[in-house]
């Protein structure tokens, strides 16, 4: 089986459920992938919703050359304005001539509403922790898990920095985020509309240098680990950053949604109501004070990063599942055939 994609790094020779193969990785347009497509038994793109749409449309032109399409971690933001509404329209219309899509989350009632991308052809895997090759996968939670000082929120898609500054504004414990980047937070939709005179009093910032690195340092720094998620969002949103976390050994308190409340376990993560700053502030009171509690749950997020794995287990679940359904599709057919 010959699978293009335009995943970085991906296995060039493989073998998953008995089947063998081989990929192609092409960074370049829809047409590129069209024209090299003639050889090819199935197509993967990653996280890319404009290839996803005009590859599909070329199919559309094209159907008797048509090769089956299987989009991974498509990120689909809801539609505000009117040109976004007319844009969303004609993308459902190619996004239903994708055969099948791969998500980190579960929760698909508003990417079927929205976009039309249902559950009936899609299926779930685990996403991976990005830091996976930076950090002593063999040391002991109880012996070794540190702390750090502060109450963290990390990350930039859709983050709601307003909910957690009013949420830790005047509580007795140190909290920090990373020193504010107005062009990215804008650029990833995190909202941020306070003024530096009017941070909490008890609040940090972090230094981001940018980088692995940085990320990996700065992360150490929490006690707890916060991703406040605006209620927006239709996706994952932080899912990254908390496997990252909880890779860490650290305690992590999210808003609930999509990547969250679809995923974790009440034993892996605290979920809180999205965008509720009184919920918030209760919760952190709760496990800044409940040392047993925090601890409980940083192990078993912990244990959940450490079965995600990173790149090359990530690749695996896709491929697995790709193949799956490939499979499944041929069977089907010769099913089809045969009546």
């Amino acid at each position: 089986m010959l699978i293009l994609t335009n995943f970085k790094c991906f296995p060039a020779e493989w073998s998953v459920l008995g089947v063998s193969g081989q990929t192609r990785e092409i960074q370049a347009s829809a047409w590129d992938f069209f024209v090299n497509s003639f050889r090819a038994d199935l197509i993967v793109i990653n996280c890319d919703l404009n290839l996803t749409v005009n590859l599909a449309l070329l199919f559309c032109f094209l159907p008797f050359l048509k090769k089956p399409i299987i989009a991974v971690d498509l990120v689909l933001r809801q539609p505000v304005t009117a040109k976004q509404r007319v844009l969303t329209a004609l993308r459902r219309i190619f996004l239903k001539r994708v055969d099948h899509f791969i998500h980190y989350f579960r929760d698909l009632e508003a990417y079927e509403r929205v976009f039309g991308v249902s559950n009936a052809k899609s299926s779930y895997v685990l996403f991976k922790a990005n830091i996976w090759d930076q950090v002593d996968r063999e040391q002991s939670f109880d012996r070794d898990s540190k702390e750090g000082p502060y109450i963290l929120a990390a990350g930039k898609s859709l983050r709601d920095f307003d909910t957690f500054l009013e949420a830790i504004d005047g509580l007795p414990y140190p909290a920090a985020i990373f020193e504010p980047d107005a062009v990215e937070l804008a650029r990833h939709g995190a909202k941020l509309t306070r003024d530096r005179s009017q941070f909490p009093k008890n609040l940090a910032l972090l230094s981001d240098k940018k980088g692995a690195a940085s990320w990996l340092e700065n992360l150490k720094q929490a006690k707890i680990l916060v991703i406040p998620v605006l209620r927006s969002s239709l996706c994952a949103s932080g899912i990254s950053t908390y496997l990252d976390g909880m890779l860490l050994g650290k305690c992590v308190v999210i808003s609930e949604g999509p990547g969250a409340s679809d995923v974790l376990t009440k034993d892996q993560a605290a979920v809180v109501p999205a965008e509720n700053a009184n919920a918030l502030r209760e919760k952190l009171k709760l496990l800044c004070e409940d040392e047993a509690l925090r601890r409980h749950l940083a192990k078993n997020g912990r244990e959940l990063a450490l079965q995600a794995g990173g790149e090359r287990e990530l690749f695996k679940r896709v491929l697995e599942r790709s193949v799956e359904w490939t499979l499944a599709q041929r069977s089907s057919q010769t099913i089809g055939r045969g009546k």
